[in-house]
């Protein structure tokens, strides 16, 4: 998890959309999504209400588990932006 300055705020509630939104268009519970990404519904739940950021390995595991790869879940800025918050 990261901190909780205003960017990575932004970041994690921007984040957390796209996954909520990949999620729902899916068709998948949470349970279901979490299961397969190897996630706990608890975490899946703090990424997509924005209180956490997820690593790029969970967003990858997340897109895979809804039937699509991180570059279709999330907009290119925002995968830039994610990636920047990781390093």
């Amino acid at each position: 998890m990261t901190g909780r300055s205003s960017g990575t705020t932004s970041l994690a509630t921007r984040v957390g959309t796209c996954i909520r939104d990949a999620r729902l268009a899916s068709g998948l519970s949470r349970h279901r999504v979490a299961r397969s990404a190897g996630l706990t519904r608890r975490e899946l739940a703090s990424y997509e209400h924005g209180r956490s950021v997820p690593s790029g390995t969970d967003v990858r595991a997340l897109a895979g588990a809804c039937g699509m790869s991180a570059e279709q879940m999330l907009p290119r800025d925002l995968a830039a932006a994610l990636a920047d918050s990781s390093n």
